[in-house]
């Protein structure tokens, strides 16, 4: 049993070891030419959904999505950032749809992962930062659950194929 001094303690310690990985896979002609397993910053708004759905009765969002973050302007993520207010990156937008739907598998092994990849048929030229997570598929009415950055920028053209998961482990 842990004492009311010691919650925050435990909550803290447990959130810390909270893993979030994005793979991202990168298609031209039907080649693979870049591929990366990279982690994730949780947003403030992200933490506090998720004690929230856990721990006070706030219903869950379902589904959740996908979205591409832009390296224009030089992005800088942060646990501060949430759809309204992301003064750090844009969103890239320039590919077929809307944000895409992260499809989740049902936990094992401490992982939530998903079932399926959230394909983005990219329709321009531009250099991609990272990506993020939030539960609205368009607009800024929701929040960002997590958003990570790639070890480096990733190059896309018309034409290719951006391949995206995300998985949460607690370790």
């Amino acid at each position: 049993m842990i004492g009311n001094q010691n919650i925050g303690n435990y909550i803290g310690n447990y959130i810390g070891n909270y893993i979030g990985t994005y793979g991202y896979q990168q298609l031209r002609n039907g080649i693979i030419i870049a591929e990366e397993n990279f982690t994730n910053l949780m947003t403030d708004e992200g933490v506090a959904n998720l004690w929230d759905v856990t721990f006070g009765g706030t219903v869950a969002s379902d589904p959740w999505y996908i979205g591409l973050i832009d390296n224009s302007p030089a992005p800088t993520i942060l646990t501060t950032d949430t759809l309204v207010a992301h003064s750090g990156w844009t969103e890239f937008t320039n590919y077929t749809g809307n944000r895409q739907t992260w499809v989740d598998a049902p936990t094992a092994s401490r992982t939530k992962g998903t079932t399926s990849v959230a394909a983005f048929p990219i329709l321009g030229t531009a250099e991609l930062y990272g990506m993020f997570i939030a539960n609205v598929a368009t607009g800024t009415a929701g929040l960002i659950f997590s958003e990570g950055a790639f070890d480096s920028t990733k190059p896309v053209i018309n034409g290719d194929i951006i391949n995206a998961t995300f998985s949460v482990q607690m370790a």
